[in-house]
């Protein structure tokens, strides 16, 4: 009785260690092993017999993996404006850069109000558009991450309560609420004008 106890209190962590996989995700990959007149599938469900949903060209490049089923068969990854998964064995995923060394930009955004938060090689400048379209440009001027944990939550600011802005990005998943893509980074972001500060919460993706 006590062993069942134990694997239902156990069971949340694990299902935890599938959904979100802190440092693993997101990464690119390549397309390989699909032949020049044939295209790899998107699917609804990780299976080879689900719905198609789109589909990516036999030598796609650079397409963003969010996760990974809990067999780590089949990867996830967006497709216009829903997400779907792909058989792994036919995407190659190189050696690179964990996505909190900023070796990659990220686009982050968010609906209601509808909001872009761009991060340049090495984070050292952001661009935020709001919903009017007008675009501010920021120099990165602090970064850390937590004392004594996985780097899987970065804070980042620049400037002052005049003119700047705060924000914490975490590795967990993510949905806009408007479509049903998932991302693998979610942001908390501050923007800091005259004097005032207000708060968005979006998600993030590599924009290679």
């Amino acid at each position: 009785m006590i062993r069942v106890v134990l694997a239902i209190l156990l069971l949340p962590s694990v299902l935890w260690a599938h959904e979100f996989q802190p440092d693993t995700y997101p990464v690119l990959g390549n397309v390989v092993n699909v032949a020049s007149d044939d295209v790899l599938n998107i699917r609804l469900d990780p299976d080879h017999q689900s719905e198609i949903l789109g589909t990516l060209a036999f030598d796609a490049s650079n397409i963003e993996i969010v996760g990974e089923d809990e067999t780590g068969l089949w990867g996830l990854v967006n497709s216009f404006e829903a997400s779907g998964w792909v058989r792994l064995s036919f995407i190659d995923v190189p050696e690179q850069p964990r996505w909190h060394e900023f070796q990659t930009p990220l686009t982050c955004f968010g609906t209601e109000p509808f909001w872009d938060f761009h991060l340049n090689v090495g984070a050292t400048e952001a661009i935020y558009e709001d919903f009017d379209g007008a675009a501010t440009s920021y120099d990165r001027n602090w970064m850390t991450g937590i004392a004594a944990r996985l780097p899987n939550t970065i804070g980042l600011g620049a400037g002052d309560l005049n003119s700047g802005f705060s924000a914490v990005i975490e590795n967990q998943m993510c949905h806009d609420g408007m479509s049903d893509r998932e991302n693998a980074l979610r942001i908390r972001l501050f923007i800091h004008e005259d004097g005032a500060s207000y708060g968005l919460d979006g998600c993030c993706g590599l924009s290679p």
